[in-house]
C-alpha cells in the first residue's frame, strides 16, 4: 500500500488488528515529511516496509531509522554508498534505483 498524508482513513488498522504495510515514496520531500509526522503520531498502526528518496541521503537514512523501515531506496546512483554507510548496523537494507522501487 502506498500512502500519502491526505489518504489516511480514520480506521488504519486492518480488520484482523494487524498494522497496515506502507511504502513511503518521496520520503524526504515536504509531503513525505508530513507523512512521516503522521505515521509517527499513530504508533503501532503502520509497518513501514520501505522509504524512497531522491538525493538527500542523510535525511533518507534518518527517516528509515526513525520509522523502522525494512528497506531504504535512493534513486540517485551516486548516493548508494553513502546510504549504505549511513544505515550500517541498523538492519535496514539499502537499495538503489527504480528497479528496487518496483520490487
Amino acid at each position: 500500500m502506498v500512502t500519502h498524508a491526505l489518504d489516511v482513513a480514520p480506521a488504519t488498522l486492518r480488520s484482523n488488528g494487524k498494522p497496515r504495510s506502507v511504502t513511503l515514496l518521496g520520503a524526504t520531500g515536504s509531503v513525505g515529511r508530513s507523512t512521516v509526522d503522521l505515521l509517527q503520531s499513530m504508533p503501532g498502526r503502520f509497518r513501514v516496509e520501505a522509504v524512497v528518496g531522491g538525493h538527500d541521503v542523510a535525511a533518507l537514512a534518518a527517516t528509515a531509522r526513525a520509522l523502522g523501515a525494512a528497506i531504504a531506496v535512493v534513486s540517485d546512483d551516486a548516493g548508494y554508498e553513502d546510504l549504505r554507510a549511513a544505515l550500517a548496523g541498523s538492519g535496514i537494507v539499502a537499495e538503489i534505483g527504480r528497479a528496487s522501487c518496483l520490487e
